[in-house]
């Protein structure tokens, strides 16, 4: 293991923030916690002169004469945060005790804030309590598991860590070690504390300073090593480690009476309250931390646990990365198979189970494949970035930020949906991201970036504050230094207190379409994008929201004469005066806006006859395009209709130069298809980032890729399911069992297992795809 922070000596309260407020919300205890200043002020915290950090309640303030007194106090939040695979060490001398008082050293999570959800107690202790009490606070599901596969030494209070049970005692245990809290903790020359979280578990040790471990004396803690059977273990078979404790920030904080401790006491005593105890200052003598060090140690990847997996829950998805082996390449190739599963983001339930809005609706890398977007169809937009510190394809979660909320068109009577129809990256610019993302009728402009969260930590008189005693005999004095003896003007200074990541709506460009957008394109100047619905595509600015210009309307004066509608449309790679659009009669139009301002006027139509042989009732709706792409070079076209993928050459219109048969096998079963509405189903197509290869999606969550040369009939089918976890090598001849796409078993085919959506990295053969909740990502192999 390897140290990632500590906190000791005179620096120790450099790496913390004073959580300073005028009451306790989160144990209802008679505190007032201080801000630095007047901590420091008081007394309330200082270094000792064994270089020990004291943390303690005002044990000089007489509030017999006030009703509603509560005594100063201070709690701390690190600076710091802590995430699975880490063991926490707290070495101190001497801990609060004392009726009515209730201190802790325990964590938090750091996304939700809530003291009460995703917390660990590692030290916790009120009133006269014998010994430590460790526990778990969560929401429902999580509990201590009946299990004689991992003993410790603790006795067991509570099993149900749900904060809404049994008072918020959550699943706790107590230490059967008398040395490990109150007047026999300090006799004793104190001891350490420790807590293990991994994905088998968390577990949690108390040594007395004469037990402790070598290893740890040494700076260099194992428990594997030394530590020997723990006090407490919370098993991963009874909660799931990752689900339900994310990144946690360190708390140590001093409360009096409250939700327990007071409780506790007024139990237990006839003739007075803990109230009552609060206003004597007599009481709090002992009602001090002297902590020696905190520090964090970071376990090595292949220790984290047994299983070989990392989840991280967000929001509503439940992100999955699989192992990535160290020594896959994921650069270009000169063969079509070894193709390999890189990674899975997502709940792997049933598909009947999931939830419509989790579904995924869209998929985009960035123009560097660094990044990777998501959309779904709860209006969220959920980005990825590439870990540059591993050689392989894998990517981590960025950040999540709910991109389109539902609205009501009342003058229209009409919903619009949150769904996520399309998102687009546009250029990085001074280290934020920029993308744009869509739904029916509402394109947003989204920056994304780091920002920095200050908090106040001192002020600039801060310096000029008493220099603390030496030792913890504090004069016996009428009241306490007033915050206001100084002549001064204070004024608060700002620190650095964390960095998130944020996304913010730069632009939003509402009210330009009456129909349902179907596309956005960015244009190569980098400065314009157009946006495309059923019968008009319009051309905007970035810079500007509240105008746009139509280039292409194609509504008829009177709606009867409706015959065709705009499925898909994008702008050239290279020149920015080119775009085209495909229609639901089969053909793309190519438009150059230097011919006019209204591109009604196609400067070239792509168009392939019909084989009158094969029409049919159906004919019209399979030969409805439902996307278009150019190359990277801008030389070919690329599009998919239901039962098709074709390559055109920009210089020839009259056919296409390759023409492959997707969906073939299901001629027969599109009276099937019509009638479940799965004919409608609108597939997307991408090119690779060299134009060598092409993707598309089909049925029963199969994937294929096809070379673009038009005398080669390679192909590769993948399939994104549960059993390409399985899988270290797959394509080639297929998976599963599946040789070629033509021995489908069109009986046993799934069409609620889809893949509309995917995309090329730009620049390695990487693919992503979204298979209905699920993000999957596939990478060729090195040969």
């Amino acid at each position: 293991m390897s140290l990632a922070f500590a906190y000791e000596g005179n620096n120790f309260f450099d790496g913390w923030v004073y959580n300073y407020s005028a009451t306790d919300n989160t144990t209802q205890g008679n505190v007032h916690y201080l801000d630095k200043p007047n901590a420091e002020l008081q007394n309330l915290t200082f270094i000792n002169e064994d270089g020990n950090a004291i943390i303690r309640v005002d044990n000089f303030t007489d509030g017999s004469e006030d009703p509603d007194f509560g005594r100063n106090s201070v709690k701390l939040v690190s600076k710091d945060s802590y995430d699975i695979g880490s063991l926490v060490v707290f070495d101190a001398d001497h801990l609060p005790y004392g009726d009515s008082v209730w201190g802790a050293f325990w964590s938090l999570n750091d996304e939700t804030k809530q003291d009460d959800e995703g917390e660990i107690d590692i030290f916790e202790g009120v009133n006269s309590q014998l010994t430590n009490r460790v526990a778990l606070h969560t929401r429902e599901g999580c509990t201590q598991a009946n299990s004689t596969d991992n003993p410790f030494t603790g006795q067991v209070i509570s099993t149900n860590c749900d904060y809404k049970a049994n008072g918020n005692q959550g699943c706790s245990i107590q230490s059967k070690d008398e040395n490990s809290y109150g007047e026999k903790f300090s006799d004793n020359g104190g001891g350490v504390f420790a807590m293990l979280w991994n994905h088998d578990g968390i577990q949690f040790w108390f040594f007395g300073r004469d037990q402790v471990p070598d290893s740890i004396t040494e700076g260099q803690a194992d428990p594997t090593r030394d530590f020997g059977e723990p006090l407490g273990y919370y098993s991963s078979e009874g909660c799931n480690m990752t689900e339900y404790f994310k990144t946690q920030k360190l708390v140590i904080d001093i409360t009096l009476c409250g939700l327990w401790a007071g409780e506790e006491y007024n139990k237990e005593n006839d003739t007075r309250m803990c109230t009552d105890l609060v206003k004597d200052p007599e009481n709090y003598n002992d009602a001090y931390f002297s902590i020696k060090s905190v520090k964090v140690y970071k376990m090595e990847a292949q220790n984290v646990g047994a299983s070989s997996e990392k989840k991280i829950k967000i929001d509503k998805m439940l992100f999955s990365i699989p192992f990535i082996d160290s020594n896959f390449d994921c650069h270009h190739h000169k063969t079509m198979d070894n193709w390999r599963f890189a990674q899975c983001f997502g709940d792997k339930g049933d598909v009947e189970e999931v939830t419509e809005a989790d579904i995924i609706s869209t998929v985009e890398f960035d123009q560097t494949g660094d990044y990777l977007a998501t959309g779904d169809k709860g209006g969220r937009v959920v980005l990825f970035e590439r870990n540059q510190t591993k050689k392989g394809c894998e990517y981590k979660f960025h950040t999540e930020f709910q991109s389109h909320e539902p609205e009501f068109d009342y003058l229209k009577s009409l919903e619009i949906e949150e769904k996520i129809n399309r998102i687009k990256w546009c250029k990085s610019s001074n280290n934020s991201h920029f993308l744009l993302s869509t739904n029916d009728k509402t394109i947003k402009l989204w920056k994304v970036f780091d920002k920095s969260l200050k908090v106040v930590s001192e002020n600039n008189l801060s310096a000029s504050h008493p220099s603390p005693p030496t030792s913890l005999t504090l004069p016996q004095i009428t009241s306490a230094p007033h915050p206001s003896i100084t002549k001064q003007l204070r004024l608060p200074r700002m620190s650095h207190h964390d960095t998130i990541v944020a996304a913010v709506p730069r632009k939003v460009y509402a009210n330009a379409h009456a129909y349902h957008i179907n596309s956005i394109a960015i244009n190569s100047d980098g400065e314009t994008y157009l946006s495309a619905d059923d019968l008009r595509i319009n051309l905007w600015n970035l810079g500007i929201s509240d105008q746009s210009f139509n280039i292409v309307d194609i509504k008829p004066n009177s709606m009867e004469d409706l015959t065709e509608v705009i499925t898909a449309a994008d702008f050239h790679p290279i020149h920015c005066n080119l775009f085209m659009y495909s229609s639901s009669k089969g053909t793309i139009k190519l438009a150059d806006m230097r011919d006019q301002a209204l591109c009604d006027r196609h400067a070239k139509l792509y168009e392939e006859e019909e084989d009158p042989s094969n029409k049919s009732f159906f004919s019209e709706i399979i030969s409805s395009i439902s996307d278009v792409k150019f190359s990277k070079d801008g030389r070919y076209i690329l599009s998919r209709d239901y039962l098709t993928l074709k390559i055109w050459d920009l210089n020839m219109d009259n056919k296409p130069l390759k023409t492959i048969n997707i969906h073939d096998h299901l001629r027969t079963k599109l009276c099937e298809l019509y009638e479940n509405d799965c004919i409608f189903d609108k597939f997307e197509c991408t090119f690779s980032g060299d134009g060598k290869q092409l993707m598309t999606g089909s049925y029963d969550n199969y994937l294929q890729i096809y070379n673009s040369n038009p005398d080669s009939s390679d192909d590769v089918v993948l399939q994104a399911d549960k059993s390409a976890f399985k899988a270290k090598k797959i394509g080639g001849k297929g998976l599963a069992g599946l040789n070629n796409k033509d021995e489908m078993n069109l009986d046993n085919i799934d069409f609620n297992k889809k893949i509309l959506h995917a995309s090329w990295h730009p620049n390695e053969d990487t693919i992503a795809i979204g298979a209905t909740n699920n993000l999957f990502l596939f990478s060729r192999l090195n040969n």
